[in-house]
């Protein structure tokens, strides 16, 4: 009788092993093929986004010159701007035990999603986030969809309390959105946000004062 319990106990915990490591490589495993943090050479700069405008529409007058154009950004601009982002906070994430190694974002449907490898005290994992982004007075949202960490899904809260707030950047917990503030910058107005053929498509338009402008110049050229 002992026996047949000691057998039954031995297949018991070579099922539970068997599940636990099937649920692990099926539903947590990392991505392949996602963008590595550390080996990313990506450099965001003011000249990179200049180059991303398009369809720009200038008009001169007495005093002003005011403009018109759409900045695009494909998942490949996602991705450079993420990783920016995520090498600054990287010492950050590390006294956490918790590293980011490599990301990848699609952008379907009106919707980016941001695909995620990490490790949590160096046991790897995989996730995701989705925003559906909009615009309201002069402000971007993102609103947050849905996280999850293999198939299990996060709380909104715990993600956007990891999110470090300043004069550009706000948290809605009720509406459970990231908010990118332009207000701070008085000759920027945000006129629409679109998704197009996998394109994330702002379009804004803002006035600058030619004296201002000559100004810069002279100085600069000093």
């Amino acid at each position: 009788m002992n026996t047949k319990k000691s057998i039954f106990n031995f297949l018991t915990i070579i099922f539970i092993c068997l599940s636990l490591t099937t649920t692990y490589f099926l539903g947590f495993y990392p991505y392949k093929n996602l963008l590595s943090i550390n080996t990313s050479s990506s450099d965001i700069n003011l000249s990179y986004l200049i180059n991303k405008l398009s369809n720009s529409k200038l008009n001169l007058s007495s005093n002003a010159l005011s403009f018109c154009t759409n900045i695009t950004l494909n998942e490949n601009d996602l991705n450079d701007i993420l990783m920016n982002l995520l090498k600054e906070y990287n010492d950050t994430t590390n006294i956490n035990n918790l590293n980011i190694t490599g990301v990848n974002s699609k952008i379907d449907n009106n919707k980016i999603t941001i695909l995620f490898n990490a490790s949590y005290h160096k046991i790897p994992f995989r996730g995701h986030i989705t925003f559906t982004p909009a615009f309201k007075s002069n402000k971007i949202m993102l609103h947050l969809d849905e996280c999850k960490i293999g198939f299990i899904n996060i709380r909104k809260n715990i993600i956007l309390n990891k999110i470090s707030t300043n004069n550009f950047i706000n948290v809605n917990f009720d509406t459970n959105e990231i908010i990118l503030n332009l207000d701070k910058i008085p000759e920027l107005k945000i006129e629409n946000i679109n998704i197009t053929n996998d394109n994330l498509i702002i379009t804004f338009q803002g006035e600058l004062n030619i004296y201002e402008i000559i100004n810069y110049i002279i100085l600069h050229i000093k």
